[in-house]
Protein backbone atom coordinates (compact mmCIF):
# COMPACT_ATOMS: atom_id res chain seq x y z
CA UNK A 1 0.00 0.00 0.00
CA UNK A 2 2.55 2.58 1.06
CA UNK A 3 4.61 1.72 -2.38
CA UNK A 4 1.40 2.37 -4.28
CA UNK A 5 0.83 5.33 -2.11
CA UNK A 6 4.19 6.54 -3.34
CA UNK A 7 4.00 6.23 -6.89
CA UNK A 8 0.95 7.81 -7.23
CA UNK A 9 2.70 10.82 -5.33
CA UNK A 10 5.56 10.84 -7.55
CA UNK A 11 3.06 10.35 -10.37
CA UNK A 12 1.18 13.68 -9.53
CA UNK A 13 4.14 15.84 -8.56
CA UNK A 14 6.27 15.02 -12.21
CA UNK A 15 3.18 16.73 -13.68
CA UNK A 16 3.39 19.80 -11.87
CA UNK A 17 7.68 19.95 -12.25
CA UNK A 18 8.25 22.94 -14.28
CA UNK A 19 10.78 23.51 -16.86
CA UNK A 20 12.73 26.65 -16.40
CA UNK A 21 15.01 26.42 -19.43
CA UNK A 22 12.41 27.06 -22.23
CA UNK A 23 13.67 29.54 -24.80
CA UNK A 24 11.81 32.78 -25.82
CA UNK A 25 12.33 33.79 -29.42
CA UNK A 26 13.08 37.08 -30.51
CA UNK A 27 9.86 37.34 -32.33
CA UNK A 28 8.23 36.83 -28.57
CA UNK A 29 9.99 39.79 -27.15
CA UNK A 30 7.30 42.74 -26.14
CA UNK A 31 6.01 44.75 -28.45
CA UNK A 32 7.60 48.13 -29.74
CA UNK A 33 4.65 50.37 -28.90
CA UNK A 34 3.98 52.70 -26.54
CA UNK A 35 1.72 55.63 -26.00
CA UNK A 36 1.76 58.23 -24.40
CA UNK A 37 -1.16 59.39 -22.62
CA UNK A 38 -2.48 63.29 -23.17
CA UNK A 39 -5.36 63.00 -20.76
CA UNK A 40 -3.77 65.64 -18.54
CA UNK A 41 -2.57 67.81 -21.22
CA UNK A 42 -4.51 71.45 -21.24
CA UNK A 43 -3.92 74.99 -22.42
CA UNK A 44 -1.93 77.47 -20.42
CA UNK A 45 0.55 74.69 -19.32
CA UNK A 46 4.47 76.07 -19.45
CA UNK A 47 7.06 73.95 -21.89
CA UNK A 48 8.67 72.42 -18.73
CA UNK A 49 5.60 71.45 -17.21
CA UNK A 50 4.85 69.82 -20.63
CA UNK A 51 7.85 67.61 -20.47
CA UNK A 52 7.56 66.96 -17.28
CA UNK A 53 4.07 65.00 -17.57
CA UNK A 54 4.52 64.07 -21.10
CA UNK A 55 8.34 63.00 -19.93
CA UNK A 56 11.24 63.54 -21.98
CA UNK A 57 11.57 59.89 -23.66
CA UNK A 58 8.99 57.32 -25.30
CA UNK A 59 9.65 53.70 -25.80
CA UNK A 60 10.01 52.60 -29.36
CA UNK A 61 11.37 48.89 -28.95
CA UNK A 62 13.49 46.56 -27.52
CA UNK A 63 16.47 44.53 -28.07
CA UNK A 64 17.84 41.76 -26.29
CA UNK A 65 20.54 42.65 -24.40
CA UNK A 66 20.88 39.15 -22.59
CA UNK A 67 20.78 36.16 -25.00
CA UNK A 68 21.32 33.92 -22.17
CA UNK A 69 19.22 35.54 -19.99
CA UNK A 70 16.50 36.33 -22.89
CA UNK A 71 16.45 39.57 -21.20
CA UNK A 72 15.43 43.24 -23.39
CA UNK A 73 16.40 46.29 -22.98
CA UNK A 74 14.31 49.18 -24.31
CA UNK A 75 14.92 51.64 -27.00
CA UNK A 76 14.39 55.19 -26.38
CA UNK A 77 13.57 58.27 -28.65
CA UNK A 78 13.69 62.07 -27.25
CA UNK A 79 10.95 64.06 -26.81
CA UNK A 80 9.83 66.57 -28.27
CA UNK A 81 10.93 64.68 -31.31
CA UNK A 82 11.33 68.17 -33.59
CA UNK A 83 10.84 71.92 -33.05
CA UNK A 84 9.69 74.45 -35.56
CA UNK A 85 9.11 77.94 -34.93
CA UNK A 86 6.65 80.22 -37.13
CA UNK A 87 5.96 83.62 -37.57
CA UNK A 88 2.87 85.54 -37.70
CA UNK A 89 4.55 89.46 -38.26
CA UNK A 90 5.97 90.19 -34.17
CA UNK A 91 4.40 87.41 -32.89
CA UNK A 92 6.25 83.70 -32.78
CA UNK A 93 4.91 80.21 -32.58
CA UNK A 94 6.86 77.81 -31.09
CA UNK A 95 5.28 73.82 -32.03
CA UNK A 96 7.03 71.01 -30.26
CA UNK A 97 6.35 67.76 -32.29
CA UNK A 98 5.89 64.98 -29.76
CA UNK A 99 6.24 60.80 -30.56
CA UNK A 100 2.98 59.62 -29.29
CA UNK A 101 4.85 55.97 -30.02
CA UNK A 102 5.08 53.87 -33.11
CA UNK A 103 2.48 52.45 -35.27
CA UNK A 104 4.55 50.80 -37.82
CA UNK A 105 7.88 49.44 -37.51
CA UNK A 106 9.17 51.05 -40.26
CA UNK A 107 12.34 52.46 -38.96
CA UNK A 108 10.63 56.13 -39.86
CA UNK A 109 8.62 58.21 -38.14
CA UNK A 110 5.47 59.57 -39.44
CA UNK A 111 3.77 62.36 -38.45
CA UNK A 112 0.60 59.86 -37.41
CA UNK A 113 3.31 59.11 -34.75
CA UNK A 114 3.50 63.00 -33.64
CA UNK A 115 1.22 65.18 -32.27
CA UNK A 116 1.64 68.83 -32.17
CA UNK A 117 2.22 71.08 -29.53
CA UNK A 118 1.87 74.96 -30.04
CA UNK A 119 2.81 77.05 -27.30
CA UNK A 120 2.78 81.23 -27.39
CA UNK A 121 4.90 83.14 -25.20
CA UNK A 122 5.98 79.41 -23.36
CA UNK A 123 2.07 79.15 -22.63
CA UNK A 124 0.73 76.14 -24.52
CA UNK A 125 -2.40 77.60 -26.71
CA UNK A 126 -3.15 74.65 -29.15
CA UNK A 127 -2.46 70.35 -29.76
CA UNK A 128 -3.34 68.11 -31.86
CA UNK A 129 -2.99 67.74 -36.36
CA UNK A 130 -6.27 69.88 -35.92
CA UNK A 131 -5.66 72.41 -34.49
CA UNK A 132 -1.94 72.83 -35.79
CA UNK A 133 -3.50 72.73 -39.72
CA UNK A 134 -5.97 75.50 -39.11
CA UNK A 135 -4.15 78.18 -37.12
CA UNK A 136 -0.46 77.19 -37.80
CA UNK A 137 0.49 75.72 -40.79
CA UNK A 138 -0.46 78.53 -42.94
CA UNK A 139 2.18 80.84 -41.46
CA UNK A 140 5.61 81.25 -42.13
CA UNK A 141 8.26 78.96 -40.85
Amino acid sequence: MKIRALIITAFLCGGCSVNYNTVTAPETAPMARRFISLNDVRNGLKRSELNSLLGRQVVVGYEMSDPQAQQYSPITQENPYRTETYRQGEKSYTVDFYLLGIEAGDGEVSDNELVPMVFYNDALIGHGWDYFDRKIKPLKK
